[in-house]
């Protein structure tokens, strides 16, 4: 990589600060902090520094403007100024450096860390911290711990730490103070479990720890802020027993007891709606709570949701959570489906109970229940059987039915024998998977819901600019103007910020000169669509900065702005930022069409049929393409190559086909012997070009009927 491209970006310096000031500080830190023309930090943390900052730098306060902190720090670095952000520890144990990365390009900060406050209070009261969970509740208002409050709630996750774990370190907040947690743990019946220790104002002349308090105490109490809290248990935690609890575990209703699904029917119940840790359940006609209570314990990372319209059983349903400690589920008195539109889409549905709603409950259901998401239904009667049937019938759903009946051993005088349950139908239905990857729409998902919050702003405008796939000589002349332009700010894509960018490569071994603003956006290679989501999403905002200012971008891209681009993708996400962004693309020439220019091969002739498609595609696919199509251009090639080799002989293509690699540039390779090529590495940006002169014409030609004789004949004599 040549100098020019390796400081493109002035890193973020996030330094890790504590309340003793510049004590706090190395040398290598303090150095920065000096520098620094732009000094972002909190309040409290900006005033603790301010003798050692820059009368000439500007200082931004982030308290309470968190989510401006990425373009402060994308417009500074478009300036190339120096930027550093004072956090307080360490700013990745908690802290806003993971905010940031999963915001800009990793390697557009750098983080010098110091000992977190959660070290520090371990340190001051001794206590290893090895095996401590750390947790934090360091955000906005969560308002009091009410006993099955849904996941939104801001102490939920603690909550569900502590039963989960035997010591625990805590980031408070001025508003969720230890106090409060105390009184959480007193709701839930924990406080008999636990000791707590605060650690008020570390690293301050007024610093104080207080230990060994009671729960019901430390409830009560008014602690000085900053402050981290300790818990540790005084009791053993035994691990809960999981599935199939004996149905005496229960408290059900009397004298009408019986409102609870068996254990055995419970069991299979549960293993058919296929639950996993992070599932999110409904359980409509709780009862006594039994499946839905035993799904919240199977689905540690995930919540139940259950409603039930008896109110004694509702009742006994919170007892029954209370005594079993579980408080990742939400009991809704009410009947179905009344409420249900406030609830989270489901991963699995169990129906034991549906007050005479159960035709329209399986409609919401499978409207609601996520792609390969199951639905279990248990039945007592024939009628219920037979409507849940039918309406799965109607909606064209895969079902099926399953009927349990148990026999329990009973004594009978000096003997035993088996006394007979109620037979149990159990229905299970599968709604059908989602034709996009469920991680694909997850990643998008969340990538449209950052984009919907986004303001629009842009006022210059961005240009594709294709370059050719190679050789300079193939750069357009309208492409060449934009690229002269000294006013336009240059943008690349590149794999990694330390590999060099093909594109920004082109365009320099043209002669053009690399303007002074310039930016690498990263688009990696990687088939993790989540990640890819988040990189487009980065390098959108990175030009929606730049278009703010006024200033028009340009996006080099090799071959063809329009065709297989990185520009596609950032032209997607910039639209969806900022509905009005002005958007131009430049076209150029494709690396296939420079392939076939330089084989001498034409792509298609007459009414040949061609298709253009990713390798990645699999083997089955392109064979099946190829009794469809006269040319094959197979992109990007590489992972594929020998299988390509082997079904090209198989096929008797060989003779037909051409490889070709990075087309048009110094280093380019054309292949005409494609069989030498197995087992050998090749570039990424490689294609093959195949012609099949022996596909089968049918009857259609070009979309339309092919002519008989008599109507050729016809057209002659005319």
């Amino acid at each position: 990589m040549n100098s020019e491209t390796t400081n493109l970006i002035t890193k973020c310096q996030i330094i890790g600060v504590l309340d003793d000031g510049i004590a706090s500080l190395g040398r290598t830190a303090l150095a920065h902090l000096q520098q620094a023309q732009l000094v972002i930090g909190g309040t409290r943390t900006l005033q603790l520094f301010a003798e050692h900052i820059d009368p000439a730098a500007r200082q931004c306060d982030l308290t309470g403007a968190l989510s401006q902190v990425p373009e402060w720090i994308r417009a500074a670095q478009a300036a190339n100024q120096r930027v550093v952000l004072l956090a307080t520890g360490d700013p990745l144990c908690h802290g806003i450096a993971a905010y940031l990365a999963s915001r800009l390009c990793i390697e557009a900060l750098e983080v010098l860390p110091n000992v977190s406050t959660l070290q520090l209070a371990c340190a001051r009261l001794g206590l290893p911290w090895q095996d401590m969970k750390f947790s934090s509740v360091h955000s906005k208002d969560a308002g009091d711990w009410v006993e099955g409050s849904e996941p939104s709630h801001g102490l939920y996750a603690l909550l569900r730490d502590i039963r989960q774990h035997d010591r625990l370190a805590i980031l408070t907040s001025p508003d969720n103070t230890p106090d409060r947690v105390a009184r959480m743990l007193v709701s839930e019946g924990l406080a008999g479990d636990f000791e707590m220790a605060v650690a008020e104002r570390l690293c301050q002349p007024d610093e104080r720890i207080v230990s060994g308090m009671a729960i019901t105490a430390a409830a009560q109490m008014p602690f000085a802020d900053p402050n981290v809290v300790l818990l540790w248990r005084t009791t053993l935690r035994t691990p809960p027993v999981l599935l199939g609890l004996p149905d005496a575990s229960y408290q059900q209703r009397y004298p009408e007891k019986g409102l609870i699904t068996k254990n055995e029917v419970r069991v299979v119940s549960l293993a058919r709606m296929q639950l996993r840790a992070n599932s999110v359940v409904w359980d409509i006609g709780a009862g006594s709570g039994s499946v839905g209570l035993e799904a919240a314990r199977l689905c540690s990372q995930g919540h139940v949701y259950a409603i039930e319209k008896n109110v004694d059983d509702s009742a006994i349903v919170r007892s029954n959570r209370k005594a079993l400690g579980i408080s990742n589920h939400t009991l809704v008195h009410g009947k179905a489906p009344e409420g249900l539109q406030h609830w989270p889409d489901p991963d699995a549905v169990f129906i034991g109970g549906s007050g005479g709603e159960l035709a329209e409950l399986i409609r919401l259901i499978l409207q609601r229940l996520k792609p390969e998401g199951w639905l279990v239904m248990n039945f007592v009667t024939l009628e219920n059987l037979s409507v849940a049937v039918d309406t799965l019938k109607a909606l064209g759903v895969a079902w099926d039915v399953l009927q349990l009946q148990a026999s329990r051993s009973k004594p009978i005088l000096h003997m035993n024998r088996m006394a007979a349950e109620n037979p149990v139908w159990l229905v299970c239905a599968q709604k059908s998977p989602c034709k996009k990857h469920p991680k694909r729409i997850r990643a998008m998902t969340e990538l449209h819901v950052a984009c919907a919050s986004a303001a629009p702003i842009s006022t210059g405008r961005l240009f594709g600019v294709s370059l050719g796939p190679g050789d300079p000589g193939l750069i357009t002349r309208r492409a060449w103007a934009l690229l002269e332009r000294p006013d336009a700010v240059w943008t690349y894509p590149v794999r990694s910020l330390r590999k060099e960018s093909y594109a920004l490569d082109i365009a320099l071994r043209a002669g053009l000169t690399l303007p002074e603003k310039h930016q690498p956006l990263l688009f990696p290679m990687t088939h993790d669509v989540e990640k890819l989501a988040r990189h487009w999403l980065k390098a959108a905002e990175t030009v929606k900065a730049l278009l703010a200012t006024g200033q028009d971008v340009l996006f080099l891209v090799e071959g063809d702005a329009s065709t297989y681009a990185s520009f596609c993708y950032l032209a997607r996400v910039l639209r969806e930022l900022d509905a009005d962004a002005n958007i131009d693309i430049v076209p150029g020439v494709t690396s296939f069409n420079a392939a076939c220019a330089q084989l001498q091969m034409p792509l298609s002739e007459q009414d040949d049929t061609i298709a253009i498609v990713p390798a990645a595609y699999g083997i089955a696919a392109v064979e099946k393409m190829l009794d469809d199509f006269d040319t094959l251009v197979l992109m990007k090639v590489k992972p594929l190559l020998d299988d390509l080799i082997a079904l090209l002989e198989r096929r008797g293509l060989l003779p037909h086909s051409r490889f070709i690699e990075k087309a048009g540039s110094p280093v380019e390779r054309i292949v005409h012997n494609v069989a030498e090529l197995k087992g050998t590495k090749v570039n990424y940006l490689s294609l093959l070009l195949v012609k099949n002169p022996n596909r089968e014409r049918g009857e259609m030609l070009r979309g339309c009927r092919k002519k008989t004789s008599t109507e050729i004949e016809e057209e002659t004599q005319e």
